[in-house]
């Protein structure tokens, strides 16, 4: 035992109920993932290693915050995203927060094997994106206005002025790094290669040019988030009927709330291009690069139902400005 009154522990099954309360505290009862709330839901992701959380707890066992590793990507299982970091208010000026990202990121992905770990940091503040950056993690995407304002009632009961949607930014690192072959959608080929330069892979990047699918259909996960007003869509295959799809699509979705639509393709096939193409002419602008969402790569395009205010996006780093004014620049040339 240290001499300071608390400790960065795993995660144990009857810490549960005290997880939840730590998602209450910081969230209220907005957090988008409903099973949250559920402690059972918490154990059985422990169980079955789809989630290595870490608690700091005091002497007296009691859980002043949490952070962990869980699948969040169905089509990838082998990539982990960290996340949830939550640290009671009274110990926030503590080291609480540094130690609980620093066991995560150093220690954690080692003792569980993990290989490759992602990460959304909020744009609200920069805390959880200089303790991300600082501890490697390299910023690659900007998912603009991602989180509901709810989600946030808590804080502004706190005092901090949160009156709109929260962007957040997406981190990726790789502790076993390997060389893809990428497929760069022609309009975006010159911002993909300079996401990609931090990473240094050893990549191969081709040009999509012309090519002949024996597949037709487009097949697709659909996460229709309505709580938190987000449609995600992951392509995992780009048919040959990819424009038909995304009109389908698109009706069965315009009754449900959403106010942020998101796609995800993958970059290992030359059809990204032209599946590329089509979002832009339906308003979609640039997200970023989504590493080893497939297992190979994933492209990120995006739209929203209103306009973004792009002044309360607060980035750290030089390549998340980079990805910020990418992200800005591809909207406003999609406005003119």
């Amino acid at each position: 035992m240290n001499e300071q009154s608390w400790v960065i522990d795993l995660f144990r099954p009857e810490d549960a109920e005290e997880v939840v309360g730590l998602y209450r505290a910081i969230y209220g009862e907005y957090f988008p993932l409903r099973e949250i709330y559920l402690a059972d839901w918490h154990i059985e992701q422990a169980e079955k290693n789809d989630s290595y959380r870490i608690v700091a707890r005091l002497t007296d066992g009691r859980l002043i915050g949490t952070v962990a590793l869980y699948r969040s990507v169905p089509t990838n299982p082998e990539l982990y995203e960290a996340g949830g970091l939550m640290v009671l208010e009274e110990y926030r000026t503590k080291n609480v927060a540094l130690e609980l990202m620093g066991f995560l990121c150093n220690r954690l992905p080692k003792m569980s094997h993990v290989g490759q770990v992602w990460g959304e940091a909020v744009c609200n503040h920069l805390v959880s994106q200089q303790l991300s950056i600082k501890i490697g993690y390299i910023p690659c995407a900007l998912e603009v206005d991602m989180m509901p304002e709810e989600a946030y009632q808590k804080m502004s009961e706190c005092g901090l002025n949160i009156n709109s949607r929260v962007s957040v930014l997406v981190l990726f690192q790789a502790f076993r790094p390997d060389h893809r072959v990428v497929y760069l959608p022609q309009a975006y080929e010159d911002t993909l290669k300079k996401i990609y330069a931090p990473f240094n892979f050893g990549h191969e990047f081709l040009k999509p040019g012309s090519s002949i699918e024996d597949e037709i259909n487009t097949s697709a996960d659909i996460q229709s988030m309505s709580d938190a007003g987000i449609a995600r869509i992951t392509v995992s295959h780009i048919g040959t009927d990819f424009l038909s799809w995304l009109d389908r699509t698109h009706d069965e979705l315009r009754n449900n709330g959403n106010k942020v639509y998101q796609v995800i393709l993958p970059l290992d096939t030359p059809l990204v291009d032209q599946a590329t193409e089509s979002l832009r002419q339906e308003g979609y602008w640039l997200g970023g690069l989504l590493p080893r969402w497939f297992g190979h790569d994933g492209f990120l395009l995006q739209k929203t139902l209103h306009e973004p205010d792009f002044s309360k996006i607060k980035v750290y780093s030089k390549q998340a400005k980079e990805v910020f004014a990418m992200v800005k620049a591809d909207y406003e040339k999609k406005l003119r």
